[in-house]
This record gives structure tokens, sequence and C-alpha cells, in this order.
């Protein structure tokens, strides 16, 4: 309604000075550089009028090319307005999951902004494509915001999201470590990175990542003791497959000193001393960690040292490590699985019978099937205990998925 009772004050206006220029036409001279042009006022006014259009198309056309090379990033008031709209639409969008709406809102902005890598949407645009699956389309924008040091950071999360998803080690290996060493703090980068120096098994590249993650916040200092303990002993590792005993043997302390009961470390470690016939040393790691922490694998490393005994001989080693923890499942199990082998079915049995109590685990279960086997040849016997540790297997499984949250039960 304004704009239409402004457009009639405006031709009211225009009428009337059209009316009284008529009645005073008056005269107009210019003299310019030699050139005189006598006219009357009427005449010059349309002459001002033309001018000043021809100027407006000048200036548009300027704009249009200056807008073609990218020289003028902001179009217009009323473009940027819409822009910073849509701006708000492609987050809310995003902030709902919906990849696409907000990479058709994203967009709109370009009607202010010419240039991709300065446009402050087009990272959301990116993230739109991503979401809506269109990775092709969201892997070149983010190429482009690469070039811009304002948008690199979020191209390069951009970039590295992509290629977790994708499962391209190449890839998450470029990003990260361009991340992790351009972005202030990019806890977003470190478990990426340091996934994928445990997945390639390189202890090197770990501690970085490590760094970063402890400086965020975002690792439990435990869990980061944990994984440093693990690169000392993918080390050492590394080290004793070149020859370089020494070596692995420090790495194996270093790793027994953060975390004193690593069965893996303690088993390198033992298994290295026995072959330099330092028995005594290696026997005593392994009882140090049967009396705080018994584990399968160092019931292993126990029994191997003794090399290849007789059966009655193993087992009254396996029975002397289960004394350390007598009480303790896999003391019970060991000194079980050595007497079974020694066939000393009663003794076994007196061993497996308290982990038999309630739900019998899969290695309780398989041991009473071989002494059924074993002892009377019961071949039903033999069955139902297998069909027991079928049973427990199964159970195991279903309390190692990720929504149980409970600890699978192996004995």
């Amino acid at each position: 309604m304004f704009q239409i009772i402004l457009l009639i004050l405006v031709g009211v206006a225009v009428v009337a000075g059209g009316l009284w220029l008529s009645a005073n036409p008056g005269s107009l001279t210019i003299d310019w550089l030699g050139w005189q042009v006598d006219t009357n006022m009427i005449y010059g006014l349309v002459a001002l009028v033309v001018l000043f259009g021809l100027f407006l198309i000048v200036l548009r056309l300027l704009g249009a090319v200056l807008s073609m090379l990218g020289l003028r990033s902001v179009k217009s008031r009323g473009n940027l307005s819409r822009s910073v709209q849509a701006m708000g639409e492609a987050y809310a969008a995003l902030r709902a999951g919906n990849g696409a709406q907000a990479q058709v809102e994203a967009a709109r902005t370009r009607a202010a902004f010419n240039d991709p890598a300065t446009n402050p949407a087009s990272l959301m645009e990116a993230d739109g494509y991503a979401r809506a699956g269109n990775t092709q389309a969201a892997r070149e924008l983010y190429a482009t915001l690469l070039t811009n040091p304002e948008t690199e950071i979020g191209a390069l999360r951009g970039m590295l999201d992509l290629a977790v998803d994708a499962r391209d080690d190449a890839e998450i290996a470029e990003w990260t470590e361009r991340a992790l060493f351009k972005a202030d703090n990019p806890g977003w980068a470190a478990m990426p990175a340091l996934d994928l120096a445990l997945r390639q098994d390189r202890p090197d590249a770990m501690e970085r990542p490590l760094q970063v993650l402890e400086k965020s916040g975002s690792i439990a200092p435990e869990r980061a003791r944990d994984l440093r303990a693990q690169a000392f002993f993918m080390r050492a590792k590394a080290a004793k497959a070149a020859g370089k005993t020494s070596e692995a043997q420090t790495l194996c302390r270093q790793a027994l000193e953060l975390v004193p009961d690593y069965p893996d470390a303690a088993d390198l470690l033992a298994r290295q001393l026995v072959a330099e016939s330092k028995d005594r040393k290696a026997a005593q790691i392994v009882e140090d960690i049967w009396r705080r922490a018994p584990h399968p694998l160092l019931a292993r490393t126990w029994r191997d040292m003794a090399g290849k005994g007789e059966p009655m001989v193993v087992a009254k080693r396996m029975e002397m490590l289960a004394a350390f923890n007598p009480q303790h499942t896999e003391s019970r199990l060991a000194a079980a699985e050595a007497a079974v082998d020694a066939k000393l079915w009663g003794q076994a049995r007196s061993h497996l019978a308290p982990l038999l109590e309630g739900t019998p685990g899969v290695r309780a279960c398989l041991l009473m099937a071989r002494i059924e086997d074993g002892e009377k040849g019961d071949s039903a016997k033999v069955m139902e205990w297998m069909g027991k540790a079928i049973d427990a297997a199964q159970g195991l499984a279903a309390e190692a998925t990720p929504d149980s949250g409970t600890t699978a039960k192996a004995a």
C-alpha cells in the first residue's frame, strides 16, 4: 500500500514539475573545451536523466564482469540477507540429519557469494552432500575449501570423515597427518590416526595422537597408559624379529613398567630369558604376575619353560604355578588341563569341580568332555559336555556384543 501511495505522489510531482517547466522553460548553456551548447531547461533535464541511466547500465555491466572474475564476493544487500537466512536453515537441516535439505539451503547462498572457497556456507553445503551420500560432490567441494586457510581445517575434517567411511587407509593417513600438524587441538583427527597406527602395527605413529587425545581429555589416563605399553610391546616384537634381543628385552620391561600385569610383554620377555638360560629370572616374572592376575598365555609360557617333559612332570609343574593363586579360575583350568594330559582323572575333576557350578565356561566343559572320553569312554557324557560347551560359547558371543555392556566369561 505504501509503495502505491509513493508511486502516485511521484507521478503527481513529475506532472507538476513538467507543467511548471513548460510555463517557465528558461535556457541552459554548456561551454566546455571550446564546445558550446545552447538549449532550454527541459531538454537539459532529459539529457541529464539519459546520462544517469547510461551510468547505471555501465555500473551494472562492470559489476557483472567483476562477479564473473570473482572480484566481488557479495552481490547485493538483499541477496546477503537471503543468504544469511539460507545458512541458518542449512545449519538446522544438518542438525536434524537431513543432508539433502542442508545442501540445497547452503547452495542458495551462492546468490551472494560467488567463490565457493570464500562462501561461509560452503562447508555446510559440502557436509550436506556427504550426509546425503553424494561423496563425489562433497569431495570436490572440500578440495576447493582446502585452498582457503579459513576453511582448511573444516575441509580436512570433512575429507577425513569421507576416508574413514570408505575405510581408505591411505587417505586416512594423509588427512590425519595434515590435520595433526595444522589444527590447534584436533582431537577429531587423533582417534582415527591412533586406530590406523594400531591396524598397521606402527607403534612410532601412536605417540602424537595419544598426546593430542590426552590434551583434549578425550581419552582416559588408564587407556593412554595401556596403549603406550602396547606400543612398547609392538616395538619389542619388531626388535626380536630383527635379532636385537637386548633391545627387545628393554622394551618389554618398559611395557611392564607401565602395565605390570601385561601378559604379552611378560611372555615375550620370559621366553627370551629362557633362551639365554636365565630360567630363574623368567620364572620369577611369570610367578609375580600370576599372583596378581593369572592369564592363560602365562600358563602356556610356564608350561613351555619346562620343555617337552613327561606329562606327570608337567602336571606337577602346573600344580606349582596354580599354588601361587589357587582359587583363581585360570589356576584351576591350567592345573586341570595338565592333569588331563597326564590322565590324572580324579585330580582333574577336583580342580574343575568349583567351575562347574551354575553355568560352566567353554574351556571347563571341553576339559570335562576329554575326561569323560579318556576315563570311561562315555560317548553320551562326551556329547553332553560338548553341547554345554556350545551353549556356553553362544552365551559368550551374546555377552560380547556392544549393547550388552558385560564381560564375556571364557572359563
